[in-house]
């Protein structure tokens, strides 16, 4: 090759090369946004998803103890605002793990509280729901076998 060819050559970026390496950034940034905004905010699914966690924690934590466990929401009589787990000792209730919010923007009413027996049935079925951005989903109970699951209604 002579000098000027690499001087003068093909050593550049083409209009087409430039715009598109620009447009793609500009994707790749604004799907980086969307998601950073939704990071965070509580949804009725991911209450929903933790409220059936704490109701699973709750079943399994009266089969190992042998003694009852509460899921129970308040304030009483709904709408709610959190919900607490508690475990039936002879004195009284014992609180077990944290105290869970349940975000303002997201409507939630129903059953106010479940009870979890040594077997792991439940004393009654119940449901609770959860709306929020036009999505509603309902946990429920199933009080033969103390089964707790969601679904998109």
């Amino acid at each position: 090759m002579k000098r000027n060819q690499w001087i003068h050559g093909d050593l550049g970026f083409t209009t087409i090369e430039a715009l598109m390496v620009v447009v793609l950034i500009g994707v790749l940034t604004m799907i980086s946004v969307i998601r950073i905004g939704t990071l965070g905010r509580p949804t009725a699914y991911t209450t929903a998803r933790q409220l059936v966690a704490d109701l699973r924690q709750a079943r399994s934590l009266a089969i190992t103890s042998a003694k009852s466990h509460i899921v129970r929401l308040y304030p009483s009589g709904g709408p709610y605002s959190e919900y607490k787990t508690f475990r039936s000792e002879i004195g009284g209730e014992v609180q077990v793990g944290v105290t869970r919010q349940i975000s303002n923007k997201i409507a939630c009413t129903g059953t106010g509280e479940f009870t979890f027996q040594s077997l792991g049935n439940a004393t009654s079925d119940g449901t609770v729901v959860l709306v929020s951005a036009g999505r509603q989903y309902d946990v429920n109970i199933i009080a033969a076998t103390g089964r707790a699951y969601e679904f998109l209604h």
